[in-house]
């Protein structure tokens, strides 16, 4: 799994613009998400079958992603 974050960060930086919403999910971001949110909208940690859920509803909402969804952190955004 390790040797595949890489690949992972470049395939999310190629979809930005194709894709309305990138999530990361499994292992690695769940132990280390911040090389994943400079490149995805949000990570999922941990068990995500119901988080990816939440995040899906809030988002089809436009509601805040990451707020009441279990465990996943939003991009951060500005400075």
């Amino acid at each position: 799994m390790v040797a595949m974050m890489e690949d992972s960060l470049w395939l999310a930086e190629e979809l930005r613009d194709r894709c309305k919403l990138l999530i990361a999910g499994g292992p690695l971001p769940t132990c280390d998400p911040g090389p994943f949110l400079e490149c995805f909208d949000i990570a999922v940690l941990g068990e995500g079958e119901q988080t990816i859920q939440d995040v899906l509803h809030a988002y089809e909402q436009g509601g805040a992603l990451g707020r009441g969804s279990g465990h996943c952190l939003p991009k951060k955004t500005g400075s």
